[in-house]
């Protein structure tokens, strides 16, 4: 792995972790499934690196556990940041307070996008790998479920867009940590 990227042999790594973790529960045979699948659609507050935002989640949990999820969200502080994500994982217990982890893939931006002045744009985009993990509170009702998560975006594949008046200037590529807090309706 001598010329492997850095973000891809973390990205790999956390996919290896995730999987692990899935294929474990599923022949452990401990999960109690639950009556019914849920689907769920959730406001959700996001705190970034760079200050605070929102996004909107959409997803759904089989009575087995599996979870699949989509999310659409933007941040704002000192940076933007836009993020779109897919991803899918598992539910470690059927009780009230639930630990669930979850790893996908999505496209995020991030920096300084002027749409008035493109001379002054600085702005990395790309794909990223979304690892997550989380806790589910009031798990067994239907609504008004509660998920706190934290959410890491390790970018895979980057570009950079530099604006005429912003050539010396750089953005770096490191992951970024969302700490998000959902209520599901």
């Amino acid at each position: 792995m001598a010329g492997t990227p850095r973000s891809i042999r973390l990205a790999g790594g956390g996919a290896a972790v995730v999987a692990a973790l899935l294929v474990s529960r599923v022949y452990a045979g401990d999960v109690a499934p639950q009556a019914a699948s849920h689907v769920y659609l959730g406001p959700t507050i996001l705190v970034t690196k760079d200050g605070m935002g929102f996004a909107l989640e959409f997803g759904g949990e089989t009575p087995g556990g599996l979870l699949l999820k989509g999310s659409l969200g933007a941040a704002g502080g000192g940076q933007t940041l836009l993020y779109a994500t897919a991803s899918g994982g598992f539910v470690f217990s059927r009780d009230d307070l639930a630990p669930y982890v979850a790893a996908g893939l999505g496209v995020m931006g991030y920096g300084d996008y002027e749409f008035a002045e493109p001379q002054y744009k600085l702005w990395r985009s790309g794909f990223v790998f979304t690892p997550e993990v989380g806790l589910i509170l009031f798990h067994r009702g239907r609504l008004g479920r509660l998920t706190a998560s934290v959410q890491g975006m390790v970018p895979l594949a980057m570009t950079l867009e530099r604006g005429d008046f912003v050539r010396d200037k750089q953005l770096d590529a490191s992951p970024w940590i969302l700490l998000a807090l959902k209520l599901s309706i």
